[in-house]
């Protein structure tokens, strides 16, 4: 019989903090097509294109980055860029309260003279 052997308790935090990050990406591509569809009225080529616009920019960013990130310290580099990915995807609803507005015409709540 084997004796298994603990990864240690840092790999747990990793693992867990990797499988959350995994969970928002995958919301994430589901959720943008869906707003696309619901709140902008778009179509399959609308949408269609929005999902090839997301690959393609991963994959223009990944080709420079690629190599840069062999040399460096993975941790680190990941905690950022799940930090910089969950400040974009939270610009998301922030902007679309104005946007929202303006194309609803809406008025802007302001001082009211009776």
């Amino acid at each position: 019989m084997r004796v298994r052997r603990s990864l240690g308790r840092r790999f747990g935090w990793l693992w867990t903090a990797y499988a959350v990050s995994t969970l928002g990406t995958w919301l994430a591509f589901d959720a943008f097509p869906l707003i696309a569809i619901l709140v902008l009225h778009a179509g399959p080529t609308e949408v269609s294109a929005l999902a090839a616009a997301g690959l393609a920019v991963g994959a223009a960013v990944a080709v420079p980055l690629g190599p840069w990130m062999e040399f460096r310290r993975k941790r680190p580099v990941m905690v950022t860029m799940d930090l910089v990915r969950f400040a974009a995807l939270l610009s998301v609803p922030a902007a679309f309260r104005p946007l929202a507005r303006a194309v609803t015409r809406e008025p802007s709540p302001g001082p009211r003279f009776r």
